[in-house]
């Protein structure tokens, strides 16, 4: 009989002893950067500060730590989305930068082509067997004016 008082006891002492903090009083204020802060504490500096029930933090507590009133699974999937779409910019930043590389190549290949086509030297091609067949005049000119729409084309 007495071990059972004494553990009711105990038991009683502990959920009082819990209960204690839910009860303890709550302080808001402005900050000096024009946030409100909530603590169990006065603020610092001897600033005023409203004292609050337990009611009233509970109801903030519950729409500032799930963002206005959206469920878990609605976070995450906001969360979710915010990723995908940083994925996905992030692969489109690649995209144009590969895309920025090769025409910067290809600007640099089709200058070399036409400035060695200007400079007057034989200029061959090689034919399937790989034997160099040189360029005439005409076919020169032909070159010539394909380099210099290929310059236009990639470094514009």
């Amino acid at each position: 009989m007495i071990r059972r008082g004494l553990r009711f006891g105990l038991s009683l002492a502990v959920l009082l002893a819990l209960a204690a903090p839910s009860q303890a009083q709550l302080y808001k204020w402005v900050d000096s950067s024009g946030r409100v802060q909530y603590s169990d504490r006065p603020p610092p500096g001897g600033r005023k500060a409203e004292q609050v029930s337990n009611a009233n933090v509970s109801s903030i507590g519950a729409q500032g730590a799930s963002g206005g009133g959206k469920s878990a699974a609605d976070l995450e999937a906001d969360f979710r989305k915010r990723r995908a779409e940083q994925a996905e910019a992030g692969k489109k930043q690649q995209q144009a930068a590969a895309e920025q590389k090769q025409k910067t190549e290809s600007c640099a290949a089709a200058r070399r082509n036409l400035t060695a086509l200007q400079s007057g030297q034989r200029m061959a091609r090689y034919n399937e067997k790989g034997e160099p067949s040189f360029l005439e005049d005409g076919e020169r000119a032909r070159e010539m004016q394909r380099a210099q729409q290929q310059v236009q084309t990639y470094c514009n």
